[in-house]
């Protein structure tokens, strides 16, 4: 019996055609044969990961990304995204050798939402990015979520989803700077892949709190009524 060259109907039949045996020696046949089945076939097609990199180093001057990533919030600062966005480039650089002039980072203090805004409206009129250039977005750092006030009776199922910007809440002139919400991101997206193709790949590193927790939480600065 050709264990790899069985599919699993084929030794459901062959089962139910022997059901007489009970040769231990046949039942552990059957079984390997579904195991080599569940094992991953390399075809004389499927390239090998040597040869992915091979592929992705050589189109590595088509590769564009922008890095966001906030530890330093004023409330509730969280560790690692930073250093998530070194990696990220360090990747990108030296395994995937992207040039390091296609590659822009956003850090605390810098990932404002003005700032974030204007990065990803960048890919739309920037002149070296061609039409079907690799395109990375990765954000890390807070999300959040608020109930669409379209539809506050509806709860969860319209809630608008956001990332937060290092700035969010009120400025120093006492101005609300709200979040970016999923409305705008898919705005800006499609802005991009209007003007640059769709080969753009979206990394967002961070949950969505319950909206009823956040509403309370927020309820003073009134995010709810302010987000886009």
């Amino acid at each position: 019996m050709d264990g790899p060259n069985l599919d699993s109907d084929g030794i459901l039949q062959e089962a139910k055609n022997r059901k007489d045996w009970d040769s231990a020696d046949k039942l552990r046949e059957l079984a390997n044969a579904r195991t080599n089945l569940a094992k991953p076939r390399v075809g004389k097609d499927r390239p090998k990961e040597e040869d992915i990199f091979s592929r992705a180093r050589k189109s590595s001057s088509r590769f564009w990304a922008l890095l966001m990533g906030i530890n330093q919030y004023n409330s509730q600062p969280l560790e690692g995204c930073v250093n998530d966005v070194e990696l990220i480039k360090k990747y990108l650089t030296e395994d995937l050798d992207v040039p390091a002039d296609h590659i822009r980072s956003l850090c605390d203090e810098s990932a404002t939402r003005d700032n974030i805004i204007s990065a990803l409206l960048g890919f739309c009129n920037g002149v070296r990015i061609c039409r079907d250039d690799i395109i990375i977005i990765y954000f890390a750092g807070h999300g959040t979520s608020y109930p669409d006030p379209k539809h506050w009776s509806d709860g969860f199922d319209h809630a608008i989803e956001a990332i937060c910007p290092f700035d969010r809440g009120f400025n120093r002139n006492g101005m609300l700077v709200p979040d970016i919400s999923d409305r705008e991101i898919h705005s800006v997206l499609a802005l991009i892949s209007n003007a640059k193709g769709h080969r753009i790949t979206v990394i967002l590193d961070c949950c969505y709190a319950v909206p009823e927790v956040i509403v309370d939480s927020l309820q003073e600065g009134g995010f709810e009524r302010h987000i886009l």
